[in-house]
């Protein structure tokens, strides 16, 4: 077996409710990570790493009295810094929302928290001193057709975050198909991702038609 944090969340649930993995295991290795990485990637506004392993070994105990509160009971889970988790702040990455600890869990983290799993907080404030970050749309061009826009793998983290992104076309490859950049900002701030398009779309100044609509 490789590291615990390279199981599945199933894969991890099962070693765990047979014995052969313990939560606590599991936090250490998702802790080591964060800290041979957080150096270089910043991805965490707050890491409460004593509480993260008291809750470890709280399910360990609960697992051995046979007492698994869900199907995600042990498993680590980052939390975005716009979700309220009760006792832990919430910044939002802007000072427009002052910094609280909330009194309550939001509804997804109660029912996160009733299926057994373990929180910790992620990135949000990173994106604090910056109107917004530009990445590629997709890993290739878009597919020949209409049938298709391509994968959204790359945008599927903003959509499932709640943070505005859009994309602009920036160019076309040498069979005459369309590529572009994704951009994304921090949560309420579109205008700000607005004004940053229409500064790339200036900049860019592309107009080039794909070849599939050039074509009559």
């Amino acid at each position: 077996m490789g590291k615990p944090r390279e199981l599945t969340i199933r894969e991890a649930s099962l070693r765990m409710q047979s014995g052969k993995l313990t939560a606590e295991k599991l936090m250490e290795s998702c802790l080591e990570r964060i800290q041979a990485r957080e150096g270089v990637i910043h991805a965490w506004v707050e890491v409460y790493e004593k509480e993260a392993l008291a809750e470890a070994r709280r399910c360990d105990r609960e697992f051995r009295r046979g007492d698994r509160l869900g199907p995600l009971h042990g498993i680590p889970i980052g939390v975005k810094d716009i979700i309220d988790v009760k006792g832990q702040y919430t910044r939002c990455g802007t000072p427009v929302y002052p910094a609280h600890i909330p009194a309550e869990d939001a509804p997804v983290i109660a029912r996160l928290r009733k299926a057994g799993a373990i929180f910790q907080r992620e990135m949000c404030a990173r994106m604090a001193d910056v109107d917004a970050v530009i990445m590629p749309i997709a890993s290739t061009t878009a597919p020949r057709g209409l049938s298709s826009t391509g994968s959204s793998i790359f945008n599927r983290p903003w959509t499932v975050s709640g943070f505005p992104a859009m994309s602009i076309p920036t160019g076309l490859d040498a069979d005459g198909l369309p590529f572009g950049m994704q951009m994304a900002a921090q949560p309420y701030c579109e205008e700000q991702l607005l004004d940053v398009a229409a500064w790339c779309e200036k900049v860019l100044a592309f107009t080039a038609k794909p070849s599939e609509v050039c074509s009559p």
